[in-house]
């Protein structure tokens, strides 16, 4: 799907790469999963691990934390960046070369 501002001139932009962030997000996201040993009961305040329940609300816990670590870099910083270089894209076929501010404000609303 191109997503191309459709407002009276022609945008000739490349369309967003979503699939692609997040292939290699959870690309990366396995790969901290492989590297995790798993729940400590070692480091645990109770040391009763005696239903499925419990093991699975501590990894649970561990992944709810650990995924913001990798989705921010792999997926949502490339995805707000494409956006951003978009809008200024727009703004530059826009404006073309005259007022560098008003593209940056037209961009900036998008």
């Amino acid at each position: 799907e191109d997503f191309a501002v459709n407002n009276g001139f022609n945008t000739d932009l490349s369309p967003f790469e979503i699939g692609h962030y997040q292939t290699e997000t959870l690309f990366q996201l396995n790969v901290k999963i492989d590297h995790w040993r798993g729940v400590q009961l070692s480091r645990l305040k109770t040391k009763e691990m005696n239903n499925f329940k419990s093991y699975f609300v501590i990894g649970k816990n561990w992944i709810d934390q650990n995924k913001k670590s990798v989705w921010a870099p792999y997926f949502w910083i490339k995805i707000l960046n494409q956006i951003k270089d978009f809008t200024i894209k727009v703004g530059k076929k826009h404006f073309g070369d005259k007022c560098r501010l008003l593209q940056r404000e037209y961009g900036h609303h998008l």
